[in-house]
């Protein structure tokens, strides 16, 4: 991406949310509003994939309300797989901190540094196979609060929060 397109996103960004350093803890600016889905303009979506389908025909967007499975991953442990895709915003490596809460209990975090994003064909870069592991898998159908921070080699940096409802685990 040009420069000049950079700066328009980075402005666009900046105009929806106010922020120096791109939305914080809180803002709106994680919402499918604020960061749209779209080809219209430099997009971040926050998803899910089946584990071990990595193309961008298996990219479920996660919206406000979204369900969430539960997985058993290959190595035992039970986990949500995230994914996230970007349409000409974020560049480079990605920094990224995942969490997930509920029941007011902090179910997971996973912390990456250095994730290339993987272009593909639809136009879009994306990072699949975030496999952030669940504590407690017994709180499927609990709602949830998931939240993505990212951080690009640019040093443009978005929060994505999403309220799911989980599904799956063993119950």
């Amino acid at each position: 991406m040009s420069s000049l397109c950079r700066l328009l996103a980075l402005a666009w960004l900046l105009a929806l949310t106010g922020c120096p350093n791109g939305p914080g803890p809180g803002a709106d600016a994680g919402s499918s509003d604020a960061v749209s889905d779209t080809d219209d303009g430099p997009s971040v979506a926050l998803g899910t994939h089946q584990q071990w389908k990595q193309q961008p025909e298996h990219f479920i967007e996660l919206r406000d309300d979204s369900e969430l499975p539960i997985v058993l991953g290959h190595q035992g442990l039970w986990m949500v797989v995230l994914a996230v895709r970007s349409f000409e915003m974020l560049e480079g490596e990605l920094d990224l901190i995942a969490r997930i809460e509920a029941a007011d209990t902090l179910l997971g975090e996973l912390q990456l540094v250095n994730q290339a994003l993987d272009p593909e064909l639809d136009n879009h870069d994306y990072i699949y196979d975030i496999w952030l592991v669940v504590s407690d898998p017994s709180l499927a159908t609990y709602t949830a609060n998931l939240t993505v921070e990212i951080e690009d080699s640019n040093g443009l940096s978005m929060t994505l929060e999403r309220t799911v409802t989980l599904s799956g685990g063993s119950l």
